[in-house]
């Protein structure tokens, strides 16, 4: 039973599928370069209860692995990395919750805040992927099994913040809980906590510049040809001269045994080939063109709110960047 992935650094099927996997409008595919490899230097972190586990190196986890099943109480103890601080452009305030700050209106000092039940492996601080057109992952959305609480999310994603605080984002995050599986971008991610906003574009106190996303949902995702469900998940941006910034999104679910799209529905339409390209006269707050050919971080693993009875965790395979 031979997959299509190659264990090998760089995968190359492609080549030999395009006919039959590449979307019908030409929005070509970068070369998929698998990351997180033994010897190849990754972090890892994990938080819940009392524990915070902060790795970085060669030996940290990465897939394959299990995430989220073992990490799911709310923390009690603050990140001892990523604290909250003012960079150019985005200024943090708060009320006093979450951030920790006093005063409505005080900027914020440099904290750490509690992080949320979680358990991640990203692209190692100081060392981003570079060139980077896209993010892939060989994964099993359905693995995880949760019920009750608030969230248990599986993720997959690029961000341009090692952070995440005030990033430019796109990826896909499945609701566990609900069952809601979502093809996402935006902008200025995570300065909206709870509805409120926290980031702002001055430095003193004004200018709020909410958080932006949109979406694509994907529902009546089946089994792939081994009747598993597990799915290469891609996403990339291409040029795209109709597009408003010139560069267009697209993502595709794909077998990783045969080569052929997944069926599903987006946005509750018709059944059919589960690929999409969007951003060709919408989303104008959304810059694409920052994130092509660009540096930044891959993110995948699991994050948790509310405490949700969590019984099994998320199946990561394999992570790839386009380039």
């Amino acid at each position: 039973m031979t997959r299509l992935r190659r264990a090998v650094l760089v995968r190359t099927f492609w080549t030999a599928v395009t006919l039959a996997v590449a979307p019908t409008h030409g929005y070509a595919q970068p070369t998929w370069t698998q990351i997180f490899q033994s010897g190849q230097s990754a972090d890892y972190d994990a938080y819940s209860g009392s524990t915070a586990i902060e790795q970085s190196g060669t030996s940290t986890t990465r897939p394959p692995h299990t995430y989220g099943a073992s990490y799911t109480v709310t923390p009690t103890v603050t990140r001892g990395k990523c604290p909250y601080s003012n960079r150019s452009g985005l200024y943090w305030y708060s009320n006093g919750s979450p951030l920790g700050s006093s005063g409505t209106g005080t900027a914020n000092p440099p904290i750490y805040p509690y992080p949320p039940a979680s358990e991640f492996t990203e692209t190692t601080w100081g060392s981003p992927n570079t060139n980077v057109k896209g993010v892939e992952g060989d994964l099993d959305f359905s693995s995880g099994r949760a019920s009750g609480g608030t969230t248990f999310y599986e993720v997959l994603y690029f961000t341009d913040e090692y952070c995440t605080d005030g990033s430019n984002e796109y990826g896909y995050a499945y609701n566990v809980v609900t069952g809601s599986l979502q093809f996402y971008w935006g902008t200025l991610e995570n300065c909206t906590i709870g509805g409120v906003t926290y980031c702002f574009q001055n430095a003193n106190g004004t200018g709020a510049e909410p958080q932006q996303q949109d979406k694509v949902d994907i529902s009546r995702l089946g089994t792939n040809g081994h009747n598993t469900h597990e799915w290469l998940y891609e996403a990339w941006i291409s040029t795209d001269a109709s597009a408003v910034y010139g560069y267009s999104l697209t993502f595709a679910v794909v077998d990783p045994f045969t080569g052929s799209y997944a069926q599903c529905s987006l946005n509750g339409g018709a059944l059919g080939s589960c690929t999409w390209s969007g951003l060709a006269s919408q989303a104008t707050w959304f810059r694409a063109d920052l994130l092509y050919n660009s540096s930044g971080w891959v993110v995948v693993g699991t994050q948790m709110s509310g405490n949700p009875l969590v019984t099994s965790g998320f199946s990561a395979t394999g992570v790839y960047v386009g380039q």
